[in-house]
């Protein structure tokens, strides 16, 4: 349906990594083009880095690899505050104080900067809660880093949560 509508079809695998561990389906995935006899089709695999081996020797549709380098931990707290909350630069400084600490929790588990710019402002919403109930004033920085760390570990769990349930439906997929 999509080809007969568009004419062309893109299909982005994320964190293909993965594939390393189910060497059926990527031989699959590779070899889609041949499968449904067009090259209007195009599988593109998108991960962290490369990886050895993954890649069959006789390759049925040629592969071009484009690396994209990862942020360091810095220059994504850079990014982080940039697009930040608009309401962040009335919140005392929280802000500032917050974005280096959530860099810290969820910096190794996850790079994807769209990701962690949705979970930074949840969790800064969270982590301004007690100021907003008047529990703590914002520029308590101490008291918000003891009261907040609840905060940024589920921000992490929720990455891992999503890669666990990622791992998961391709498993069944591939069954």
């Amino acid at each position: 349906e999509v080809l007969a509508e568009h004419g062309r079809a893109v299909l982005v695998l994320d964190h293909a990594n993965a594939l390393a561990r189910q060497p059926e389906l990527r031989a699959l995935l590779l070899s889609l083009q041949i499968l449904v006899g067009t090259r209007d089709i195009l599988p593109v695999f998108v991960a962290d880095s490369l990886w050895p081996g993954v890649l069959p020797c006789a390759q049925p549709t040629p592969l071009v690899c484009v690396r994209f380098p990862a942020y360091t931990r810095e220059q994504l707290g850079a990014i982080l505050f940039r697009v930040g909350r608009s309401d962040a630069a009335s919140a005392g400084g929280a802000y500032a104080c917050f974005v280096p600490l959530f860099v810290q929790y969820c910096w190794q588990p996850c790079r994807d900067v769209r990701e962690l710019r949705h979970l930074c402002r949840s969790a800064f919403d969270e982590w301004m809660r007690p100021v907003r109930q008047s529990i703590l004033k914002a520029t308590d920085k101490l008291e918000l880093v003891k009261a907040g760390k609840p905060c940024l570990q589920a921000a992490r769990r929720r990455v891992y949560a999503r890669d666990a349930l990622l791992s998961r439906s391709a498993v069944r997929a591939a069954a």
